[in-house]
């Protein structure tokens, strides 16, 4: 992930107007919105699907590598559509408290659980 931000941000223009992007990862897509830093205006938008996917009644998965992907999609598209920018600051918003379980390396180790996985609904009653 850093990687595709990286590339993306270093294509933005040192000397252009100061923004922000803001990501909003959901349950159907991420979205980018590249924002002047002084006025808030909306500069550029950008939306990247992701798939849950749902292996057996009851379940909903999704793979965290989908949500880098998507930022990265996003992210690149955004800086190109408003290459006068100068990214200053990124921020983060995301559906729930989905956790993801990750190795020492810091890979996920699996597809994470969404909000509306009903595996465990038996142990909750």
């Amino acid at each position: 992930m850093r990687r595709f931000l990286l590339l993306a941000l270093t294509a933005a223009s040192a000397h252009g107007k100061k923004a922000v992007i803001g990501f909003d990862i959901g349950t159907e897509s991420v979205r980018a919105g590249l924002f002047d830093a002084q006025s808030g205006e909306l500069l550029a938008t950008k939306s990247h699907p992701h798939e849950t996917r749902f292996p057996q009644p009851g379940y909903a998965e999704q793979s965290p590598s989908d949500w880098w992907a998507g930022m990265g999609e996003a992210c690149r598209a955004v800086v190109q559509e408003c290459a006068d920018v100068d990214v200053v600051a990124i921020c983060l918003a995301a559906t729930s408290c989905t956790v993801v379980a990750c190795g020492e390396d810091g890979a996920p180790l699996r597809d994470c659980l969404l909000w509306m996985d009903q595996r465990a609904a038996a142990e909750s009653d």
